[in-house]
């Protein structure tokens, strides 16, 4: 997280802690029951793979409202909002005592 080129952004960000940038070409991938399906295996992986993670951060567009409503509501808090160049980012934090949410079909 802390050698991302965001993640010098987020000055909370322990050395352990693990960063996903989010990218999703395809609309029918960004619905709610994907998300929370991607999210949890990912999620899952950054804890098994190194016990000292304490939180998974997400860097997303700004602009997509649909999946930052499906973060929030999986559990993601807001960090803050970043401008790199032109695009405009939101880095969200999910800490390893936070509940994973994973909808229903």
């Amino acid at each position: 997280m802390r050698e991302d080129c965001l993640g010098h952004e987020v000055d909370e960000a322990k050395e352990q802690d693990r960063g996903i940038r989010l990218c999703i070409g395809n609309d029918e991938f960004s619905r709610a029951q994907n998300l929370a399906l991607l999210l949890t295996s990912a999620i899952q992986y950054c804890w098994r793979s190194d016990q000292r993670t304490q939180s998974v951060w997400v860097e997303v567009r700004a602009d997509t409202e649909r999946v930052l409503a499906c973060l929030q509501n999986d559990g993601f808090i807001q960090s803050r909002k970043v401008k790199i160049s032109h695009e405009h980012y939101v880095i969200m934090e999910f800490a390893r005592d936070s509940e994973v949410v994973v909808r229903s079909a």
